[in-house]
């Protein structure tokens, strides 16, 4: 074997060392713009900036109103049953008189 340079060891070692804390930064900043940042989590006027700023509160008022949406349509649509269903009785009662 060949022994190994002691400076050359750790000079590899400091890089590799230094691409994995920009990976980190990265992945932390990632994490910090999809769910808002931690260290404001207690800061006043966080719950507003989160629910502007973050992709998962974007996510959370995009279901919030597809439910709201749902429950219209299914009112809506029991709304038009009724009258359809009131229409075919008053057309029934209609021909029973003639």
């Amino acid at each position: 074997r060949k022994p190994y340079d002691v400076r050359d060891v750790i000079e590899q070692y400091s890089q590799g060392h230094l691409n994995m804390m920009v990976r980190i930064k990265e992945l932390q900043r990632r994490l910090d713009q999809t769910l808002g940042k931690p260290s404001t989590l207690y800061a006043s006027g966080y719950h507003k900036d989160r629910e502007k700023q973050t992709i998962s509160a974007r996510i959370v008022r995009c279901e919030n109103q597809l439910n709201k949406m749902d429950q219209k349509l299914d009112q809506v649509l029991f709304m038009v049953n009724s009258i359809l269903k009131s229409k075919n009785v008053n057309e029934s009662a209609q021909e029973d008189e003639v």
